[in-house]
């Protein structure tokens, strides 16, 4: 199905996501008359203006989405990535359930897009596994789907929620990457909803060795295979 192009959206605006003095810093760029939501996730250094996921904000808007970043920035809150894990997956699984909420509470949706970068995908693994997605399906949502940059396969818990999941998935990882590991990647190839790109030398931020212009082409052909993931029928 070709994409349909539609005019470019409002200047973003913040909505208000988790409680007061402790918003979570995010940009919401809506589509009039627009009923589906996509919501990015990034990285922990990987930002919403680095290349594939402002790049997939971009397609997300053609498509005509309203689209929703979650630029929680944990670094530039002061949060260490060395600090207790435990108290920092918490804080992030309750920003990442508010940002979902705020978002479906805009409009009807009939369809949610979630895509994740490196940490990004353990609050994709949080919402598939943890129920919070049931309430909306429930209220008219017919549509789920997940987009996973770099996925942390080597994460047990973040594996099995992927195997658990019946949503369409589509998956993006580097051969250089610590987490590729060909076994589980052929093992989605084989998983009904599932698709795998795999980019032959790109490491964990999707970068490789190569001149600008293979990037480029990497990045447009990446691109390309998702919004043919995007605009396939049920």
């Amino acid at each position: 199905m070709p994409s349909q192009l539609n005019a470019a959206p409002a200047a973003p605006q913040a909505l208000e996501i988790g409680p007061p003095g402790d918003r979570v810093p995010n940009r919401f760029f809506r589509h009039d008359g627009s009923d589906w939501l996509a919501v990015l996730f990034p990285g922990w250094s990987y930002d919403c203006e680095r290349p594939f996921l402002r790049g997939l904000r971009e397609q997300f808007g053609l498509l005509g989405a309203d689209v929703l970043l979650a630029d929680y920035d944990y670094p530039g809150r002061g949060f260490d990535s060395e600090g207790p894990r435990d108290e920092l997956m918490g804080r992030f699984f309750r920003e990442v359930e508010q940002v979902v909420g705020e978002g479906l509470r805009q409009r009807h949706y009939r369809r949610l897009t979630l895509a994740g970068k490196s940490l990004g995908t353990r609050g994709l693994a949080h919402l598939s596994s943890s129920g919070s997605l049931e309430s909306p399906r429930g209220r008219g949502l017919e549509k789920i789907e997940f987009v996973w940059l770099t996925p942390l396969f080597g994460e047990p818990e973040v594996w099995d929620a992927i195997l658990k999941s019946h949503d369409r998935s589509i998956f993006v990882i580097g051969t250089e990457d610590p987490h590729f590991t060909p076994g589980k990647v052929e093992r989605l190839g084989r998983k009904p909803g599932c698709e795998v790109v795999v980019l032959e030398g790109a490491d964990h931020a999707l970068e490789t060795n190569r001149n600008l212009s293979c990037a480029a082409d990497e990045l447009s052909q990446t691109m390309r295979a998702i919004e043919r993931f995007l605009m396939a029928p049920p």
